[in-house]
C-alpha cells in the first residue's frame, strides 16, 4: 500500500486556508444567504484577505459549491459509517440504530444551507441537473434497501419517495425549530422525528415486523 504523499509547506498553508474559508463560509452563507453574503465578510470572519479567497475560489459561486460539496460528502460519510457499523446486526438492531441516527438534531444552520442550495438550483436551471444528481447519490434508495431491508408495500408510497422525505421533513422541522424555539424544543423535535421515522418506515416496510406470538392453549375443555 502506497503511503500518502507528504504535503509541502505551501500545500499545507493552502489546505489550512481552504479549511478556514469553508468554516467561515458556512457561518456567513447560513446567516446572510447566498445572495447577500459577501466574500469580504467571509475573509474577515476567518482572518484572511479577499485576495486569499480568490487564490482558492474564483467566484462566490465556487466557494458556495465547495461548501455544499463538503456538506454532502460529510453526510454521505456519516451514513456510510453508520451502515458499516451495523451491517452485521439483525434487522431490528439496524432499524433501531438508523432511527436513533435520524432523530439526532444536525442543527438549523445545515438546514438553512440545504435550503439555500435548492433555491440557488431552482433559480439557476443550468446547475439544477448537477445538484439533483448529487442528491441522488446521497439519498440512494437502493443503498437504503440493501442496508435496512426496506421493501415496497402495496398501496403505500414508493420507498424512494420515503427516503427523500426523511431529509426534507427533518430540514423543514429544524428551520421551524429555529423560527419557533419556544414551541419546538430539542426534546420535542426528537419525539417528532421518531414519530416521523416510524410513520415513513414502520416495521412492515423494513421487513422487521415480528410474527405474533401464538396464543396459549386454554386448559379448559371445550
Amino acid at each position: 500500500m502506497k503511503k500518502a504523499k507528504k504535503l509541502n509547506k505551501h500545500q499545507l498553508q493552502s489546505a489550512e486556508t481552504r479549511h478556514a474559508l469553508l468554516e467561515a463560509a458556512e457561518k456567513i452563507f447560513a446567516r446572510d444567504g447566498f445572495e447577500r453574503a459577501q466574500l469580504e465578510e467571509i475573509a474577515h470572519e476567518c482572518g484572511r484577505t479577499r485576495g486569499a479567497v480568490y487564490a482558492q475560489y474564483a467566484t462566490k459561486e465556487h466557494l458556495f459549491f465547495a461548501l455544499q460539496e463538503l456538506r454532502v460528502e460529510r453526510a454521505r460519510r456519516d451514513v456510510g459509517e453508520l451502515i458499516a457499523a451495523i451491517e452485521k446486526k439483525d434487522a431490528h438492531a439496524r432499524r433501531a440504530a438508523f432511527r436513533r441516527y435520524y432523530a439526532e438534531a444536525t442543527g438549523p444552520e445545515l438546514s438553512i444551507l440545504d435550503l439555500e442550495l435548492k433555491l440557488y438550483a431552482l433559480r439557476h436551471p443550468e446547475s439544477l441537473a448537477a445538484w439533483r444528481e448529487r442528491y441522488a447519490t446521497l439519498y440512494d434508495p437502493a443503498r437504503f434497501k440493501e442496508a435496512f431491508g426496506a421493501k415496497q408495500v402495496p398501496g403505500r408510497s414508493k420507498v424512494k419517495s420515503r427516503v427523500l422525505a426523511l431529509n426534507v421533513v427533518k430540514s423543514g422541522l429544524e428551520l421551524a425549530m429555529k423560527f419557533q424555539p419556544e414551541e419546538l424544543t430539542k426534546k420535542e423535535m426528537r419525539r417528532l422525528l421518531f414519530e416521523i421515522f416510524d410513520g415513513l418506515f414502520p416495521e412492515e416496510v423494513l421487513g422487521t415486523a415480528r410474527a405474533p406470538k401464538p396464543e396459549k392453549e386454554s386448559k379448559c375443555g371445550t
